[in-house]
C-alpha cells in the first residue's frame, strides 16, 4: 500500500506523523498534507508500517523550559491536568534511495 491510499482512509483532522527511516518528514494533520507541494513526492511512497504515537506535554512547556514531547518513563512534577496528549498516527515510509 502506497501512503496516498493510506491518507484516503483518513480524516482531514488526524494527526500524522510521516517518517522515512529515523528522518521525520511530517508532522501535522492529514488533510493538509496532501495538499502542500513540498510533500506530493511522498504520496507513492510504500508504506512499512503504521502505528499510533501519543505525545505527551505540558501546556506551558515552553515558559516552564521543559522539553516536549517528555519521556513516558519520567515521572513528571505536576498534576495529570497540566498535561495536553496529541495522538498521532505513526506512518513509516520506505526510504527513498
Amino acid at each position: 500500500m502506497v501512503l496516498e491510499e493510506v491518507l484516503e482512509r483518513m480524516a482531514g483532522p488526524d494527526r500524522i506523523r510521516v517518517m522515512a527511516g529515523e528522518k521525520e518528514v511530517y508532522a501535522g494533520f492529514a488533510g493538509a498534507f496532501r495538499y502542500e507541494a513540498e510533500y506530493r513526492e511522498h504520496l507513492k511512497s510504500e508504506v512499512e508500517r503504521l502505528g499510533a504515537t501519543l505525545d505527551i506535554t505540558h501546556r506551558k512547556h515552553k515558559e516552564k523550559g521543559l522539553l516536549p514531547p517528555l519521556h513516558p518513563e519520567q515521572t513528571p512534577d505536576y498534576r495529570f491536568s497540566d498535561l495536553q496528549t496529541t495522538l498521532y498516527f505513526k506512518i513509516t515510509i520506505k526510504e527513498e534511495v
